[in-house]
């Protein structure tokens, strides 16, 4: 395989040299279509293989950044002696080298099974959920329904279940009320920091279904969560926890989910909603669940944009610039 310091430059030059006929400095394509252009292709076609090939010396990260500045002063449509740190603030676009480490990082943890850190933190494959959905047999694919149509505030037995993130900790809430919307039981349950709202609202859920048990007692359980309900029904969703919660109530058909729109005054969602958020504050974790590989992905991105800034700081060249842009920032285009 040609890596990107031998081969790619001429293959990506030669791509972006059939762009550059629509597009000069005072007319063609526009900037932001030209920039969507470079992500979506040619970033791609550039860093094609990148986790064979790359590695962080200071050849092959100053090969990249030179084979990215012809795309840079494309898009930016400005001067060629403005310098290659100048010409990625103005675009928003992050150093080739970082955007390929990243790559290589998430690469190694995920196929080839090394370590990483973050935020002082070692994290391995294993701590992810990692679900190899051809493992899965048909029968757990199926889906659960849900409905809208019971009313939250009849008299009967109910369970609302919520989830929370509060001041980076993550927490679930699960409220039974009886036909008098009294509280029989309630659990507030802390999950590990890296868990999303998703996951804290679906381990509500769980955490309600477990502790009724089989019961031939129909039961309800609220949730405002709609992203939650709609994963459960779905085949396509094969996380950890959706999986564990699909066959917990494929066994259980007489508890029933119920969707319930939120902070709308509905006397047992916030209770479930102060539970979760209760949740949050205790000092010990009462459930470690599997982390999203979303949540890696982007720890990774905020890694990559904090180096970013880094460099934009100590960089000598383009100071008056720095004066006007002292952040990095991947929406900019100018």
């Amino acid at each position: 395989m040609e890596a990107p310091p031998r081969g790619g430059q001429r293959k990506s030059n030669y791509l972006q040299n059939k762009l550059y006929r629509f597009s000069r400095a005072t007319w063609g394509v526009k900037p932001q279509v030209l920039k969507e252009i470079y992500k979506v292709a040619i970033e791609k076609y550039i860093l094609y293989g990148v986790e064979i090939w790359f590695n962080k010396t200071v050849k092959i990260s100053q090969k990249l950044i030179q084979i990215q500045r012809v795309a840079l002063v494309q898009i930016a449509k400005t001067y060629k002696t403005v310098s290659s740190e100048a010409l990625q603030v103005l675009t928003g676009l992050v150093p080739l080298d970082l955007v390929a480490d990243k790559e290589v990082t998430k690469f190694n943890l995920f196929n080839r099974g090394i370590h990483i850190n973050i935020k002082d933190k070692e994290y391995s494959f294993q701590d992810f959920d990692l679900v190899n959905k051809l493992d899965l047999l048909p029968w757990e694919k199926g889906g659960i329904s849900w409905s809208m149509d019971s009313d939250p505030n009849g008299r009967f037995k109910k369970i609302f279940a919520d989830g929370s993130k509060l001041n980076g900790r993550v927490g679930s809430g699960i409220v039974c009320l009886s036909e008098a919307r009294d509280i029989i039981w309630k659990l507030e349950i802390r999950l590990n920091d890296e868990a999303s709202v998703f996951i804290a609202e679906a381990v509500a859920i769980q955490m309600a279904v477990e502790k009724v048990g089989p019961t031939k007692e129909k039961i309800i359980i609220f949730s405002n969560s709609k992203s939650v309900l709609m994963a459960l029904e779905s085949n396509k969703n094969h996380s950890e926890v959706i999986m564990k919660l699909r066959k917990i109530l494929l066994v259980n058909p007489q508890i029933k989910l119920n969707w319930v729109r939120a902070h709308i005054g509905i006397y047992g969602n916030e209770l479930a909603d102060l539970s979760a958020k209760n949740a949050t504050t205790k000092e010990e974790v009462d459930i470690k669940v599997k982390i999203q590989k979303s949540w890696i992905k982007n720890q990774l991105k905020v890694t990559m944009l904090q180096e970013w800034k880094a460099r934009w700081m100590s960089s000598p060249n383009s100071r008056f610039l720095y004066g006007i842009f002292p952040e990095v920032n991947t929406k900019r285009c100018y």
